[in-house]
C-alpha cells in the first residue's frame, strides 16, 4: 500500500486491491446491477469479491435513452461539475458496487449492457477490435444485436475508454466504503453527451418500484441489498420518475407507438441471427439501420405522438 501525503490531505491507493495476477479486474455496477436479482440470478455472474464503493469523480444521470412509454431514461454517469468538484462531497458521487470478476465474466457483463466486449489485458495505448452489443429493447432486458467497430483507448491522461452503441466502458479510479482504498474500476458511461435538460426521466420500476405492489424498483432494490448508505437509497428513493398519464386517448397513444417498435424489436433480434458472422459481427450497414431506428423511434415521440397523445419521457 502506497501513501501519498500533501499539507491538506491524504490519499490512499492500494496496490493489492488492483494486483490480480489470475486476470480478474472489477467491475462497478451502479444501476440494475447492484440487485441480486439481475446481477446474479439472471445473468449468472459469480463475483470473486463484491465491495461497497464510490466513484469521486461521477455523479448518476438519466441520459441514454430507453423506450418512451417503458423506460424512457436509463441510468448513466456523468463528471462533476465544477461546483460538486469545489465541494468535494461524497453525496455527490454515483455509489454502488465493485465487482471482482473473471475475463469470462466481465465481457459476459459488458456485453450484457450494449457495449464493446473490451480485451483485459491491453495496453494503455493498443487499438481494440472487438464486438458491440446493442439493445432495440428496455435496458437489462432488451434484445442483444452484435457488430463490429474500431476503437481505441486514451491515454493515461484520460480514462481508458473503449466505444459502444448505448454506452462507453471506461476505467475509472473508485473507492472503497469500508476501508477508503482506491481501485480502478470498469464501468459504463454514456456514449453520447446528453445535458442535464435534454435528459428523460426514468421508469418508476426502474427507480422506486411501486408503492400499490408493495415493490421496491431495481435501483432502490439494488441499493438496499448493498447496503449503500441510508442518505444514498434516501436519495435514488426521491428521483423524479416518469409517470403515464391516464386516459383512454393517451393509451391509444401508447398502443399506436409500442406496437410497431416492439415488432422491430422482434425482428431485429432474428435478423441478428441472420446475418451475424461466426466471431459474433454483423456488418455494417446493419449497423447504421439499427442507429436509424433508434433515432426515428425517439422522433416519432417528440414530434408526433407526444404532442398528439401525451409525452412518454417525463418531459
Amino acid at each position: 500500500m502506497t501513501t501519498t501525503t500533501t499539507s491538506t490531505t491524504t490519499t490512499t491507493t492500494s496496490t493489492s486491491h488492483n494486483r490480480n495476477h489470475d486476470g480478474s479486474a472489477w467491475y462497478f455496477g451502479y444501476g440494475a446491477n447492484m440487485a441480486a436479482s439481475v446481477f446474479i440470478e439472471r445473468r449468472k455472474i459469480r463475483p470473486l469479491r463484491t465491495e461497497a464503493a464510490y466513484i469521486p469523480s461521477h455523479a448518476l444521470c438519466f441520459n441514454v435513452l430507453g423506450i418512451p412509454y417503458l423506460d424512457p431514461g436509463n441510468g448513466g454517469i456523468r463528471p462533476l461539475v465544477d461546483q460538486e468538484k469545489e465541494t468535494a462531497d461524497p453525496k455527490a458521487c454515483v455509489h454502488g458496487v465493485a465487482y471482482l470478476l473473471t475475463p469470462d465474466h466481465l465481457k459476459k457483463v459488458v456485453l450484457s449492457e450494449g457495449c464493446v466486449a473490451v480485451p483485459i489485458h491491453v495496453p494503455i495505448h493498443a487499438p481494440i477490435h472487438a464486438p458491440i452489443h446493442l439493445s432495440l429493447g428496455p435496458p437489462h432486458e432488451g434484445v442483444s444485436h452484435a457488430t463490429s467497430s474500431r476503437d481505441q483507448l486514451l491515454t493515461k491522461r484520460n480514462p481508458v475508454r473503449s466505444g459502444g452503441i448505448a454506452y462507453n466502458v471506461v476505467q475509472l479510479d473508485a473507492k472503497l466504503l469500508q476501508d477508503g482504498a482506491t481501485i480502478q474500476v470498469k464501468t459504463l458511461i454514456g456514449r453520447h453527451n446528453v445535458d442535464a435538460e435534454s435528459e428523460r426521466l426514468p421508469s418508476m420500476r426502474y427507480i422506486s418500484g411501486s408503492s400499490v405492489h408493495l415493490t421496491k424498483g431495481v435501483l432502490t432494490r439494488g441499493a438496499n441489498e448493498q447496503n449503500l448508505p441510508q442518505w444514498y437509497q434516501q436519495k435514488l428513493a426521491r428521483q423524479a420518475t416518469y409517470q403515464p398519464r391516464k386516459g383512454w386517448w393517451f393509451q391509444l397513444g401508447v398502443s399506436l407507438f409500442l406496437w410497431p417498435w416492439t415488432r422491430a424489436g422482434i425482428m431485429t433480434e432474428r435478423l441478428v441471427y441472420k446475418f451475424q458472422g461466426p466471431d459474433g459481427h454483423v456488418p455494417a450497414w446493419f449497423l447504421f439501420i439499427f442507429d436509424f431506428l433508434l433515432r426515428l423511434l425517439w422522433a416519432q415521440h417528440d414530434y408526433i405522438n407526444g404532442p398528439i397523445f401525451g409525452r412518454g419521457d417525463g418531459r
